[in-house]
């Protein structure tokens, strides 16, 4: 059964706030993640419940999360781990803080951050010649991909990156021209 909380505009603020402290998980977790939570509670959810990792995980995936709350789960040690994923993901997330997700030896923390559509063009180049096919293959699905950088995945070696950069929704966006281009150069190289 799947639990939905409607989102702000059916619901004020006060219910959803009840609502996030529902005995309920389902219905705690669809609370947590509405765009219409209260900062205040996401504050608490992270101060007093801290120690229930799930609920950070819900509030981290909630769009309405402001980056200083995100840099503050970050500088947590208890949650900072199990976290990263959805933090990295999250479209307000710090520039500074996904350049440390590029460069971690975490696979599922960089692959989080390859996925962020606010990725910034330099940190897109170096996740495009990463030695990973798979992360490649995550970053070229990212619709928010630098043309330059679509361009070079679309010819990467490895054809599961290739299919992803064509499915990517911004590649077709490319000129005609860039993609003649792309495709002489392609069939030169093979």
């Amino acid at each position: 059964m799947q639990i939905y909380v409607a989102p702000s505009s059916k619901l004020s603020a006060h219910n959803i706030v009840r609502l996030s402290f529902s005995k309920d998980p389902r219905v705690r977790r669809a609370a947590l993640k509405n765009p219409g939570l209260p900062a205040w509670r996401m504050r608490l959810a992270l101060g007093v419940l801290g120690l229930f990792r799930t609920e950070i995980c819900y509030i981290t995936q909630n769009p309405s999360i402001k980056a200083k709350l995100i840099t503050r789960i970050m500088k947590r040690q208890s949650t900072r781990s199990w976290a990263q994923p959805d933090v990295y993901a999250h479209p307000n997330v710090s520039e500074k803080e996904l350049e440390e997700a590029i460069n971690d030896t975490c696979h599922s923390c960089r692959a989080a951050a390859v996925q962020n559509p606010n990725l910034p063009e330099h940190l897109q180049k170096q996740a495009a010649i990463d030695p990973s096919h798979s992360l490649r293959a995550v970053l070229a699905g990212n619709p928010g991909l630098h043309p330059e950088v679509l361009a070079q995945l679309a010819k990467d070696e490895t054809l599961g990156v290739r299919r992803c950069a064509r499915a990517n929704p911004a590649y077709r966006e490319l000129d005609d021209l860039a993609l003649a281009e792309l495709f002489l150069l392609y069939s030169h190289e093979n």
